[in-house]
């Protein structure tokens, strides 16, 4: 036996015994009568040419207002949105049917182009209660001082940095002051982020004021919050183009009153005269930090679903009225037939199609007690009927849930161990979550 030979023999011996005991299966090795054959799917987010993405920023509706260019730092923003932080942009996506048109109105009201809009993506995720390690809060993430300059409460009670409707109107007017100053907005997008003071600066050093041609001599943050800017907008009207599907909130959120309140009320109170869910109540007002509104000579605003505004006032007759806000049209023409460059017309790719056996609940002789909580009839989890379904190519076992008054997709998925609410909306290729009711029966699997 040669030298080679018995290397390879000792390498081999010593491969088997440091190789992980399912490593046949880890091969995809059919051959094994222990485990059976594994097939992964790789996904990879969809990624475009240069040229690609520069004739669909250049092509977004604010391109011209706002001077937009593509260079590599652009790109880069744009796949932070599009391929590393997709959970994200797939939240802001649902969200912006909330939180948009109370931005446009502001925005409108002082001259500032919608698609500043967008800042709010790059600042918070579109969530209120967001908080920096800075100390700036809120859908449009002031600090306090600035918070205080253009008029927002900020005590022990109160902090309306987190209202949507007072912050956005105060980002609005900050914006237009920006921009009286500099008369680009580019300019006003990097100065809302580092200070005025400093794009000044970099004005000075560079001799122009051309966003380009100072960006190496703005803060490092702040190279990347301009670029981070033109993604978001991108990510916003071409986010169907990457396999990115939006995450809607509860159609609650979406229809809305105000009504200003003068006298002490507890969240709890509110909850119980408005037949509103705790939750609804506290994520619909995030500027009250315990839970009730204080009160206030000038008074402050509660904010409810029209339902729920509704019952507050006793009109039991009112009818839910639900308007979605949705991206406007966007006028991407795309390039020759020649050139193989998706059209911002495309449709957005539906969700998978699930099949389905047939379901008959099973009869049982004796009926086993149901528990009660928090008003609403529940069944352990081991008394719920499981089935196998057919996804795709695959055969899962999933659990059949019946909606019950006050559930919501978040509430579900919550009681299932490893379960998110992507899984439910995409096991039951859910595309309308509104349309959901007491008494739907929902698959319920990861």
């Amino acid at each position: 036996m040669s030298l080679k030979t018995l290397f390879l023999i000792s390498f081999s011996s010593l491969f088997l015994m440091l190789a992980p005991a399912n490593f046949g299966v880890l091969l995809g090795n059919t051959k094994s009568s222990k485990a059976p054959a594994v097939n992964y799917i790789e996904f990879a987010p969809p990624t475009y040419t240069d040229q690609e993405y520069k004739e669909r920023v250049m092509a977004l509706s604010g391109a011209k207002i706002l001077n937009f260019t593509y260079n590599k730092h652009v790109r880069s923003g744009i796949e932070a949105y599009t391929v590393i932080h997709r959970n994200t942009s797939e939240s802001v996506l649902g969200l912006q049917s909330v939180y948009f048109p109370i931005f446009e109105e502001a925005l409108a009201r002082r001259g500032v182009p919608k698609e500043l809009r967008y800042l709010a993506v790059i600042e918070s995720a579109l969530k209120p209660t967001a908080k920096s390690p800075a100390g700036a809060a809120g859908l449009w993430q002031f600090i306090s001082s600035t918070g205080k300059q253009y008029g927002l409460q900020i005590n022990s009670e109160v902090d309306e940095r987190h209202d949507p409707y007072l912050a956005s109107d105060a980002a609005a007017r900050f914006l237009a002051k920006l921009h009286s100053r500099f008369g680009d907005w580019m300019l006003v997008i990097a100065a809302y982020n580092c200070g005025p003071g400093r794009v000044n600066s970099a004005i000075k050093k560079a001799g122009s004021r051309d966003i380009w041609k100072i960006y190496k001599y703005l803060p490092k943050e702040t190279r990347g919050y301009v670029p981070l800017f033109i993604g978001a907008t991108y990510m916003m009207n071409y986010y169907h183009l990457h396999q990115l599907n939006p995450l809607y909130p509860e159609a609650a959120y979406q229809d809305v009153e105000t009504v200003t309140i003068y006298d002490k009320l507890t969240f709890k109170h509110i909850s119980e005269m408005s037949g509103t869910p705790m939750y609804q109540v506290e994520f619909l007002n995030p500027s009250y930090k315990k839970k009730y509104i204080p009160r206030n000579s000038k008074g402050y605003t509660l904010t409810l679903p029209r339902m729920g505004m509704a019952m507050w006032r006793g009109d039991y007759s009112a009818t839910p009225v639900v308007t979605t806000y949705r991206p406007s049209a966007n006028s991407y023409v795309p390039p020759a037939a020649n050139q193989n460059t998706p059209s911002i017309a495309t449709a957005p790719p539906p969700m998978p199609i699930v099949t389905t056996k047939k379901y008959r609940p099973k009869t049982t002789a004796s009926k086993k007690k149901k528990k009660y909580v928090n008003d609403r009839i529940e069944t352990p989890t081991g008394e719920r009927e499981k089935v196998k379904i057919k996804v795709g190519d695959e055969e899962k076992e999933v659990v059949i849930y019946e909606m019950k008054r006050g559930d919501n997709l978040s509430v579900i998925a919550s009681r299932y161990p490893g379960v998110t609410v992507k899984d439910i909306i995409r096991l039951n290729n859910i595309k309308d979550y509104r349309k959901l009711r007491r008494g739907t029966r929902l698959y319920i699997g990861s």
